[in-house]
């Protein structure tokens, strides 16, 4: 009986490959051989890095219903490599229509960058504008220098030097493909930076800020270095040592927080071993709407018997990005984190949400320090503009890299709930150790299909309203 099975199945196959060979070109049913693959408009960018980002090679086959979306999938991914203004992938028809070759066209663009530096000195917008009364004391002014795909493999040099409220000096080099299989990759850092103000502690979980007027009430020493490892398309590892180096000034340590660093001292010393790895099968990184995202980090700060720490903490998000029609679609994300020991940190160490991405949509008003911290987001996009828009003929006339630009208008209903452990200085503030919920409604603008930014009215579950600007999505 298993012989017998087995010989059905056989010809069962046999019988499907003989009539796929006999259908017809003219319907859906039949396959596509991608004979070449020919790259055009790349003075800088080597070829084998955009080769190295499609999910298709020369001598592949597709069927023709699905060529249409695998184009566009592909040009998505060199899309999303950030360094072309403009992307098209088309299959041209050879010798009959079961063969073609894909022609690709990219815009680069300018890949140098000397720019002024104009940005807020405070966690976000929203804090600048409100708390600070938008006071142009509270900016830095400087200038950044960034080269982009210095070698033509999509690697970065970036220097900075920042004045005016803070002070800081960066210098940063990463390349994604060191090698001859474009799967290893390094990146390397420093900076140094120095500020009059800095916070001390949290009440009412709103930061309290002590400003030293003779100097600088804190300095900071950064470096680092890491190799990243690709193996495929959509998998990425890091491995990374850091060293870190904070020094106060000695009243905060003495007199306003001697929590602030372990023992009162008005320094700390630690390197620091970090592990990331990172999913992405995202169609657009800054503005998806379809595929799954997940991040996972371990980070060991304190490496040495020497070093003023010793904090293990583990992070993890998953987001799933879920089209429901051709115009709306569903984020789901969820974010967590938690540390060892389960002991008291100092106060420069005990940062929760607020910081950063890491927070709870309507409450950027407010910090949760904590150990611990878990978000859940979500979101209902719905695309109501989808246009490119064309320079005008007479600047086509004098400027000839002038490349169409691509904008996407959504409307957003957001919903957020997340919770914030810290059982050490949660007496002074309420937001912490309960859960936090808002929800609210955004208009969100998507530019060239790398920048995106958002205006939103939000409503939390402890009755605060507000309108908040966020350029991370």
């Amino acid at each position: 009986m298993k012989k017998y099975l087995i010989w059905a199945i056989f010809l069962l196959i046999t019988r499907f490959s003989a009539d796929a060979q006999m259908l017809d070109p003219g319907t859906d049913f039949f396959f596509v051989k991608i004979d070449s693959i020919v790259i055009s408009g790349n003075k800088i960018t080597r070829k084998a890095l955009i080769l190295r980002e499609l999910d298709i090679s020369k001598g592949d086959s597709v069927l023709s219903r699905a060529l249409t979306s695998t184009l566009e999938r592909n040009r998505l991914r060199v899309i999303n490599l950030g360094i072309f203004l403009f992307v098209s992938v088309e299959a041209v028809q050879g010798d009959d229509a079961q063969h073609a070759y894909l022609n690709i066209k990219v815009n680069e663009g300018w890949y140098w960058f000397p720019s002024p530096v104009f940005e807020l000195a405070d966690r976000n917008f929203n804090v600048w504008w409100k708390e600070f009364h938008h006071s142009f004391k509270r900016v830095n002014y400087g200038l950044d220098y960034t080269q982009k795909n210095v070698t033509g493999h999509a690697d970065e040099l970036n220097l900075t030097a920042v004045r005016g409220y803070n002070q800081r000096f960066n210098a940063r080099y990463r390349t994604p493909a060191l090698n001859k299989k474009q799967t290893l990759g390094i990146h390397l850092g420093a900076s140094y930076s120095r500020t009059g103000e800095v916070a001390i502690k949290t009440v009412n979980n709103k930061l309290v800020f002590f400003s030293e007027p003779l100097g600088f009430a804190v300095r900071r020493l950064h470096l680092d270095a890491g190799i990243s490892w690709r193996p495929g398309l959509l998998h990425t590892h890091t491995f990374a040592l850091e060293h870190r180096k904070t020094t106060i000034a000695d009243t905060i340590a003495s007199e306003l927080n001697p929590l602030f660093f372990p023992g009162g001292n008005t320094s700390q010393r630690h390197h620091s071993f970090i592990y990331n790895y990172h999913f992405d099968n995202r169609n657009v990184r800054a503005y998806p709407t379809k595929g799954w995202e997940v991040y996972v980090e371990a980070r060991q700060n304190g490496l040495l018997p020497s070093d003023d720490i010793n904090l293990f903490r583990f992070k993890t998000e998953v987001t799933k990005f879920t089209p429901l029609t051709k115009w709306l679609s569903v984020e789901t994300a969820i974010r967590l984190r938690t540390s060892l020991p389960r002991k008291r940190p100092p106060y420069f160490n005990n940062q929760g949400l607020g910081y950063g991405n890491d927070l709870v949509r309507g409450y950027e008003y407010f910090v949760m320090d904590g150990l611990d911290f878990g978000v859940l987001k979500t979101s209902l996009r719905a695309r109501f503009l989808d246009h490119t828009f064309k320079y005008p003929a007479i600047v086509k006339k004098y400027w000839s890299r002038t490349t169409p630009i691509p904008v996407q208008l959504y409307l957003s209903f957001q919903n957020d709930v997340g919770y914030s452990n810290d059982p050490w200085f949660a007496a002074e503030n309420p937001y912490t150790n309960r859960w936090l919920y808002a929800c609210g409604v955004g208009l969100d603008v998507v530019v060239f299909y790398k920048f995106a930014a958002q205006v939103a009215w939000m409503h939390t579950a402890t009755g605060e309203n507000g309108i908040f600007v966020r350029t991370r999505l």
